[in-house]
């Protein structure tokens, strides 16, 4: 039984291409290992998570500056 199609807005169709040396990916490989899924799977949580903390800090520094008298 074939699995029901995503929907297109679930639908993931780019990639983001990341040099790193061989030590760096393969300590990721061994992270990833540390779950069910692939690569992807893993990444993109913690890659969206930390995008998120970054801009949320950026507002938070920004938004201090224009209140300050």
């Amino acid at each position: 039984m074939a699995r029901p199609k995503k929907d297109p807005a679930d639908r993931k169709k780019l990639a983001v291409r990341v040099l790193m040396t061989d030590e760096q990916k393969a300590m990721l490989d061994r992270a990833t290992q540390t779950t069910d899924g692939d690569f992807s799977t893993w990444a993109r949580p913690i890659l969206l998570q930390e995008a998120e903390r970054i801009l949320a800090a950026k507002k938070r520094r920004t938004r201090k500056a224009t209140d300050a008298p």
